[in-house]
């Protein structure tokens, strides 16, 4: 959502951005023409666009919602998390592969072995006869 009108609000976005600090939202107007409204607000910080999964803390604001359903900037993200797979899941799924087949292998020298082991004891059983 674009804010274009309102008092001056503070949303927390941790939800989406992991951020924990409130973040002072100006108008579109504002953003545009180079003022916050607030002093507060430094000129490399000037926001209008409120994220989907925000809240809101203080202030009322208007504004036009440019987005809904996949289109919306969670939406986006999680296409882009399954999608792509990192270096470290890359890698990890190199070393489940290597312990897979070194469990095999285990396994198959293990029944070999306790087959041999049932074998010899059979044999020697009837050679003892």
């Amino acid at each position: 959502m674009i804010r274009y009108d309102g008092q001056s609000i503070k949303i927390d976005e941790s939800s989406v951005t992991g951020e924990s600090d409130l973040i002072t939202k100006c108008t579109l107007e504002d953003v545009l023409n180079g003022s916050s409204g607030d002093p507060d607000i430094d000129s490399n910080k000037r926001f209008s666009l409120i994220i989907s999964g925000s809240t809101v803390n203080e202030g009322t604001a208007y504004g036009l919602v440019i987005s809904v359903g996949d289109n919306t900037y969670i939406r986006q993200q999680t296409k882009l998390d399954s999608n792509d797979e990192s270096p470290l899941m890359e890698k990890l799924e190199v070393i489940a592969d290597q312990i897979g087949k070194f469990g095999m292998v285990t396994a198959t020298i293990t029944v070999i072995a306790v087959w041999l082991k049932l074998i010899i004891q059979i044999w020697g059983q009837k050679t003892e006869q």
